[in-house]
């Protein structure tokens, strides 16, 4: 059944409160600051009608009053990453506090409200806490020690560990949050739970630390503990979790957000009680507006005479016609809520179809004109239909030549075939997971790509009414895209390695095509056959490679003749362009050197060749001119933000119920999660609030690779530069105290250098110490040649210095991390051991990996090899080779020395150092190597994150990550929320932070020496 559609409406959703966050009880417990839509907002305790203090365009985070209720302290991203601003609580005009690249978040103020205590990594520290002076100054770290959350104590701090997500539910593992107690070099764990203990909070009242942990039933309650004591659950709320809880200075009211709105806790009767709240402010900004999409052309496709185009733009869909290499004539298709892609003409050209994503499903849609034979770019008013397929999702269309029939593939990735004409669906075979598939030129036939060993895809081909697929490639390598050009006597497709090369390889049908030479191939060419038929035997054998570029898991495009194809490639500096190569193997030629990353490629039978290029902007090109042009459109559409949230918020659902690795979902009611958090996310007008909302949804599935991210904006705000010194924090004078210089920093370079001792009295004019912040004075100086006065021994000089970004100095912080501890190794071993560290599974790292194994083992008894902090990637197996293979054999020289096969692998004792760091891949592979009993693991059980993932991008850009693929042990285990347990368990413990302490790799050290 079709039903004829003129317009298609998303149902109206109201605005109601969009989840309040961060809120912060005043010392007095009658008002409350909030963040709310990005600003900061000030409420009564009791409810009622709210005030905005810092409104405007830019993000604001983290609010909290000072105790002496004169200020609040809040981080805004109006100047870049994140810096610490006051103001009055009355309100007026904020005073900025620190000036960095990166994220300095608000944590809470000095008991005497005399400086703000903020999170930070700079020179030397990641996630320290540091503080700063209300009348400004250059921070000092008050605990050098990695933690997201921490409260004060009347002797101490207490300090939040881990590195789980603030959304995730119902973990517990090693990388579970954590609360300590303690200051300096001495922190006691307040409770020894695997579950992620949060937000601790401190009550004078009892001399209790409250905190925030799942109940029994699974909920985010609130407990409390006395030093010594037990916890002690306060707070029993069902149907949500308590989020962003904060304490006043008195220790006698809570505030919280629960289930998106706000609630207060008060101590110690323990009473909670709901904050009614009214925006008391219009939104800064409209609901609906206009704006002209066209910049960036997210798909296209042109009919087989040339004349007509279909491009889509952030999921709105229009045709025009080509004309001297422009797009005219533009018809509005379909603009709306939903989301159109997936464009694809008839044979004919007469009618388009597409794809319609809409309320947790995706439809078939077709257009034509409204007059009959008429272009459909020749319309003015486009009639639009949809398809009945049968599918609840139906994406990635594709015509038979024979025009009466569409292919396409389900929620499931299984290809189906449906009858324009009598409207009958049919699933073709059983397979899923299909990526790609591609039509027989009589329709007889259908050819698709499928992994069938793990990301590895092989080439099927099954006859359009339905049977058993046949794989025609059977090759190792990753093989994909199927291409079947009009001839019928071959097809195309791609084929990948891991290690990065990409070819075009051609299957020939016939034994008599493939023995023939090539000017006999051209003259079969020149007739194509009305019927394809296929000699089965020998299939595989009539494979020949046409080319061979360096490139990845990308697409071609193919002339509808085969004749030319054209496929993307990188250089030897990075850059991919556009590549082409003929149906003969020969004229391999690069088209375009800009660096223009092809997407969407088509190419037709005159050898124009039509992409999206990493501007996003539709582009022609050819062999002989290079690129000729842009194919620019613009149209202007009318957008609501609710109903793009909406889209979003059913985009995320479906791709996880359609893709998540466990069908099961982790045993949660993914019906239930879109009924529970659709309302909040919609009402979130801003991304970063409804971001947040879809990962309290994700956090339900108490699974890894996880997220939604952007969509990004261009900063412009001034970068920070550095130089590369460690300053002397408990120095009282005016200046910078120079404690130490990183070396091969700009400090560290011959005509730059400074010592220890040095005092920095000024950089480029500009005064620092206890009120002259340096890091604003080396704003804007990034690159630059920079001035410092600096004190020598009591005498002034002035050094020309020119700093750098504030990531080159972290890169130079894991360098010296990685010498100190080849340092430490050898002092510990006698020099019997070399040590390497692998921070990625990148083939960058594997690189660096072989190189290390080499240099550091060559004269070695033994090595250690550190995974620690590996955030994974995708080349476990290349490292294990090199690790786990048996010598067969040695040969020798007249001289006696002797060289074992295989080449290069290590032979000699082994030692792997984890911790609940290691995530995805860097699990997989000390999974592996215990496996193979390569030998001890030392450290602490990785984080038990271990799902294959993928990023796609929702309707507006927004980032969104999809986990396909689960690892198991051979005995069935799942490494997901399990992890690797190491054989000498070592926990890194915060009294070691800072201090150049490192029992882990004292561990072993002392394990591999009891080895050689």
């Amino acid at each position: 059944m079709i039903v004829l559609i003129k317009t298609l409406l998303i149902g109206l959703i109201s605005i109601g409160m969009s989840d309040i966050r961060e809120p912060c009880p005043s010392t007095d417990g009658m008002t409350v600051v909030f963040c709310f839509r990005g600003d900061i907002w000030e409420a009564p305790m009791a409810g009622g009608i709210m005030r905005c203090l810092v409104p405007g365009e830019s993000t604001e985070t983290s609010p909290c009053y000072s105790p002496d209720g004169r200020f609040i302290a809040f981080t805004s991203s109006r100047t870049g990453g994140g810096d610490v601003y006051i103001m009055d609580t009355s309100g007026g005009i904020s005073t900025r506090l620190t000036y960095h690249a990166g994220l300095d978040r608000v944590f809470c103020w000095s008991a005497a409200s005399e400086s703000v205590y903020f999170q930070s990594s700079r020179e030397g520290g990641s996630s320290w806490v540091y503080s700063v002076p209300v009348t400004g100054g250059t921070p000092s770290p008050v605990a050098r020690v990695e933690t997201e959350n921490i409260c004060l104590l009347p002797d101490g701090m207490a300090i939040e560990r881990g590195f789980t997500s603030w959304w995730r539910k119902h973990y517990s593992g090693s990388a579970s949050r954590k609360i300590w107690t303690g200051s300096g070099t001495d922190w006691v764990l307040l409770v020894d739970s695997e579950l992620d203990s949060r937000w601790p909070m401190y009550s004078a009242l009892n001399d209790e630390i409250l905190f925030v942990r799942e109940d029994s039933e699974g909920h985010a309650a609130i407990w409390s503990m006395q030093t010594g004591g037990e916890p002690l659950q306060r707070t029993f709320l069902t149907d949500g979790d308590i989020t962003f809880p904060a304490i006043n200075s008195t220790g006698r009211t809570v505030a919280f957000e629960f289930n998106g709105g706000l609630y207060s806790l008060n101590v110690p009767d323990w009473s909670i009680s709901e904050v009614p709240l009214v925006p008391g402010s219009d939104f800064p900004f409209p609901l609906e507006y206009g704006e002209s999409v066209g910049f960036s052309t997210d798909c296209f496709d042109i009919d087989s005479s040339g004349t007509q185009i279909a491009v889509v733009g952030t999921g709105d869909l229009f045709v025009g016609t080509l004309e001297d290499d422009n797009i005219e004539n533009i018809v509005q298709i379909y603009a709306g809520a939903w989301r159109a892609g997936d464009p694809v003409w008839s044979p004919d050209g007469m009618t388009l179809v597409f794809s319609l994503e809409h309320d947790g499903s995706v439809q078939l849609a077709r257009s034509f004109s409204e007059h009959q034979d008429s272009l459909l770019a020749n319309s003015t008013f486009p009639e639009t239909d949809m398809l009945s397929t049968g599918s609840d999702v139906a994406r990635e269309p594709e015509w038979a030549p024979d025009g009466e029939r569409i292919s396409y593939l389900d929620g499931d990735s299984r290809l189906h075939v449906f009858n324009v004409i009598t409207g009958h669906d049919s699933r073709i075979c059983d397979t899923p997971d299909i990526i790609h598939h591609s039509w027989s030129p009589d329709s007889r036939w259908l050819a698709f790509s499928v992994p069938v060993l793990a990301h590895r895809e092989e080439i099927f081909i099954v006859p359009s009414e339905g049977g058993e697929p046949r794989n025609i490639s059977r090759h190792p390598n990753d093989d994909f895209q199927p291409f079947w050009p009009c001839d019928g006597r071959r097809i195309l497709y791609a084929s990948r390695t891991d290690d990065g090369d990409y070819s075009i390889r051609q299957v020939w049908f016939s034994r008599e095509a493939w023995d023939s030479d090539n000017d006999e191939r051209e003259e079969l060419l020149d007739q194509p056959l009305e019927r394809v038929d296929i000699e089965w035997d020998g299939l595989q054998r009539r494979t020949e490679t046409l080319c061979t570029v360096e490139g990845y898991y990308d697409f071609y495009g193919a002339s509808p003749d085969g004749r030319t194809i054209a496929l993307p490639g990188w250089d030897d500096k990075g850059r991919m362009d556009l590549w082409t190569v003929d149906w003969r193997g020969e004229s391999l030629q690069r088209v375009t050197y800009s660096g223009e990353y092809p997407e969407e490629i088509l190419v037709n039978d005159e050898g124009d060749i039509y992409y999206v290029s990493i501007s996003g902007s539709v582009r022609k090109a050819s062999t002989d001119s290079g690129i000729s042009g842009s194919l620019g459109w613009h149209m202007p559409v009318w957008r609501s933000i609710t109903e793009i949230q909406a889209q979003k918020f059913d985009e995320a659902w479906r791709l996880l119920r359609d893709n998540f690795y466990d069908s099961a979902m982790h045993e949660v009611n993914w019906d239930s999660m879109r009924i529970m958090y659709r309302e909040r996310a919609v009402s979130s007008v801003i991304n970063e609030d409804f971001n947040d909302v879809v990962r309290r949804m994700l956090g339900e599935l108490s699974a890894s690779h996880l997220g939604i991210y952007g969509p990004w904006n261009f900063n412009s705000t001034p970068a920070s530069g550095s130089i590369g010194i460690i300053p002397d924090c408990s120095w009282a004078e005016p200046g910078i105290l120079v404690d130490s210089v990183i070396p091969y920093s700009p400090a560290d370079l011959e005509d730059s250098r400074l010592y220890p001792g040095d005092i920095i009295i000024s950089v480029h004019g500009m005064d620092i110490g206890s009120e002259g912040n340096l890091y604003r004075a080396l704003l804007q100086r990034r690159n630059r040649i920079t001035r410092l006065r600096i004190s020598r021994s009591g005498d002034l000089l002035d050094i020309d210095i020119e700093p750098v970004s504030v990531w080159a100095i972290e890169r130079l912080v894991y360098d010296e991390w990685i010498e100190r501890n080849r340092r430490e190794v050898a002092r510990l071993t006698g020099g019997r051991v070399g040590y390497l560290h692998i921070p990625s599974m990148s083939n960058r790292s594997v690189e660096n990996f072989l190189v290390d194994l080499f240099a550091e083992g060559l004269e070695s008894d033994g090595m250690i090899i550190d995974i620690r902090n590996n955030e994974g990637g995708s080349t476990h197996d290349d490292i294990i080779r090199e690790l786990g293979r048996p010598i067969y054999m040695y040969s020798t020289d007249r001289y006696g020395n002797i060289t074992f096969e295989p080449l290069g692998v290590w032979q000699k004792p082994l030692v792997l150092l984890i911790n609940e760091r290691c995530y995805s891949d860097a699990e997989i592979f000390p999974g592996g190597w215990k496996q193979m009993d390569l030998g001890p693991l030392v450290g602490e059980t990785t984080y038990g994150a271990v799902i294959g993932t993928s990023d796609v991008t929702l309707v507006d850009g927004t980032g969104f990550r999809v986990p396909g693929t689960g690892w198991f042990t051979l005995t069935g285990e799942n490494l997901e929320n399990s992890g690797v347990e190491p054989d000498i368990h070592v926990p890194e413990l915060p009294a070691d932070a800072g201090q150049n302490i490192d029992r882990q790799l004292e561990a072993a050290a002392a394990t591999i020496m009891d080895l050689i």
